[in-house]
């Protein structure tokens, strides 16, 4: 599963805090333009720009260091972006 995936994931959205259907969908939008306007992925650099409540960002990195150690496998915190060409 990629970090995209992780922020697409309905367990992580649902069962790690409390957010309204709104601000799912404003944290995906955000996402979304994140990923189109940036051309190296840095987790700390996302974490203050799309997330940016702390509590967000807390439960977030708790359930990645979960997901990681239970599926035994390392997500990185920064990577290049590949737009697709048109």
């Amino acid at each position: 599963m990629t970090l995209a995936e992780i922020l697409k994931d309905s367990d992580y959205r649902q069962s790690r805090f409390e957010i309204s259907k709104a601000d799912q969908a404003a944290l995906l939008n955000k996402s979304v333009q994140f990923f189109k306007e940036k051309d190296n992925f840095n987790l700390n650099e996302f974490a203050n720009e799309v997330m940016e409540q702390p509590e967000v960002i807390e439960s977030f990195n708790r359930y990645k260091s979960a997901y990681q150690q239970e599926r035994d496998i390392d997500i990185a915190d920064d990577f290049t972006i590949y737009q697709e060409e048109n």
